[in-house]
């Protein structure tokens, strides 16, 4: 019932930007207008220290960040950011009839329906608006997956507004690179039969999951039940995946400005990852001038328990060192 209020309320804009309209465990989820276009996002830690804002890949919600990775930060004194980007979890649907939206979908397929609702750097305009929203004038940007290739069209189009940032499982966009193989391109991007409601949504999760994931490390199949159920319950919608990834297919290749990018930039991959195989972390080294590989043996393209140990290990202290350089 409180869901439908809450997209009630969202449809006639009655809720305010601080109004907060859900909680995940101790953090408040609210609620931001982005030039008319409203975004769920948690702002979570001391306002006075850096800002590292969390950016999340297809069709993932922002809950997809999880509690171990905020609680990292947070201990290192930093402010942590995460948000539904457009299209998915809580924030606005890119429709072609969402007349509030028209300024922020093509106008090609707001006639007919057709082709890219938007472009990655509009995803990246997004990102910059919550800053201002925030009020945050610079953050560090960790970017997994498509939100990866945000976070690089954030430094490209914003640098002024970004610190450093970590490039995680990610590409710059050049589809003459390594494909993943047809079976993992079917599984992740099919729409999967939900007709059996949170029990068929769970069991096309878990078989995604592993299949994209780790090779070695396995996820806690109690933990993972329970994630997808919650993923599920706040939203699911495979529309808006579909209309993301078509965002990021039809915005091209980044390389050339990505050569002009200055900000320090950590690239960190896995050497196992089927879906975005490890030959674009290596290229985005070689393209990006002020920027370091971490390629961690045994990572695939999920958020396992081990694997986020070994994820943080590489981004906390790179995100200490870049405010420390700052500071000097």
């Amino acid at each position: 019932m409180e869901k439908i209020f809450f997209f009630l309320f969202m449809s006639f804009g009655v809720l305010s930007n601080d109004t907060p309209i859900e909680k995940t465990g101790p953090y408040e989820t609210r609620l931001a207008n982005i030039d008319g276009l409203k975004m769920a996002y948690q702002d979570i830690g001391n306002k006075k220290y850096p800002a590292v804002i969390l950016i999340m890949g297809l069709g993932r919600q922002l809950i997809a960040w999880k509690d171990p990775i905020v609680k990292k930060l947070l201990k290192n004194n930093f402010r942590v950011i995460r948000f539904d980007n457009r299209d998915v979890g809580l924030s606005d649907r890119m429709l072609a009839t969402n007349e509030h939206l028209a300024k922020h979908i093509t106008p090609f397929y707001r006639l007919t329906g057709m082709g890219p609702a938007y472009f990655l750097k509009d995803m990246a305009y997004d990102v910059a608006g919550l800053m201002d929203h925030l009020k945050i004038k610079q953050a560090h940007l960790a970017g997994v997956s498509l939100g990866g290739m945000i976070a690089q069209e954030v430094a490209i189009r914003y640098p002024e507004k970004v610190i450093s940032m970590s490039l995680i499982m990610t590409s710059s966009g050049d589809l003459t690179l390594a494909w993943p193989n047809f079976d993992i391109i079917k599984i992740a991007f099919m729409t999967p039969d939900l007709s059996g409601g949170v029990d068929s949504f769970v069991e096309y999760g878990t078989h995604f999951l592993n299949t994209i994931g780790s090779p070695i490390y396995s996820y806690d199949e109690k933990e993972l039940k329970k994630d997808l159920i919650e993923t599920y319950k706040r939203s699911h919608d495979w529309d808006g995946k579909h209309r993301q990834f078509l965002a990021a297919i039809s915005s091209g290749p980044r390389i050339d400005n990505l050569k002009q990018v200055k900000i320090p930039t950590q690239i960190i991959h896995g050497l196992q990852d089927p879906l975005i195989p490890v030959e674009h972390g290596i290229q985005l080294a070689k393209v990006i001038p002020n920027s370091k590989l971490e390629i961690i043996q045994g990572m695939g393209h999920g958020f396992e328990k081990k694997v986020i140990v070994k994820l943080l290990d590489k981004m906390v202290p790179f995100f200490i060192e870049q405010n420390i350089k700052r500071v000097e």
